[in-house]
């Protein structure tokens, strides 16, 4: 255990990692249980001086899993149109004009949280919004999410250490890492 902790923390401090777990996270839309948020506070922890770049990174990814999206619903529209009819009759026309006219919006507030919107983003795209504006929500959304989130962790240590059980496993992980890596730097 004590070795893949090292190594761990070893090569979650390079570079590479953050283009590492942002490319995997792509997939946090289609396989829900990616360990893209586990991912974020590893990263945020082991380089706090590239929040601002795993913020970016990891909001990229989401947007680039929502275009993905957006081409699969671009693809079978046709389908679901016809089933949404079939099911809600004179309902559907007016359950796709409010997508429309809110789904954006929607997908915006949604993004802000851990969770990606994953059916909303499918239904506002099934209604006809634009897929650029769909994806741009999910950027923002994302980026305001994970931005806040590693300012908490990175910048504002000393209120998350005031918590009962993740202040002392902060504190035990920042020596370990510390340690860890000053081990490798005098190594060489």
């Amino acid at each position: 255990m004590q070795r893949l902790a090292r190594f761990s923390v070893l090569q979650g401090s390079r570079r590479r990692a953050l283009l590492a777990l942002s490319g995997a996270s792509v997939g946090d839309f289609f396989v829900p249980a990616l360990p893209t948020q586990t991912s974020v506070i590893a990263l945020g922890l082991l380089q706090p001086q590239r929040a601002a770049w795993i913020a970016l990174a990891f909001a990229a990814a989401a947007a680039v899993g929502a275009g993905l999206l957006a081409v699969l619903m671009t693809s079978v529209s046709g389908y679901a149109q016809q089933f949404g009819i079939a099911q809600f009759g004179d309902e559907w026309t007016r359950i796709t004009e409010r997508a429309r006219e809110y789904g954006v919006w929607a997908v915006l507030l949604a993004s802000i949280f851990p969770t990606p919107p994953r059916l909303l983003t499918a239904a506002t795209l099934l209604a006809g919004a634009a897929a650029g504006l769909v994806i741009a929500a999910v950027f923002a959304g994302k980026l305001i999410w994970f931005a806040v989130f590693l300012l908490l962790l990175t910048r504002a240590p000393q209120r998350l250490a005031r918590l009962p059980l993740l202040g002392s496993a902060l504190a035990r992980f920042e020596c370990f890492r510390a340690g860890v890596l000053a081990e490798q730097a005098a190594r060489g």
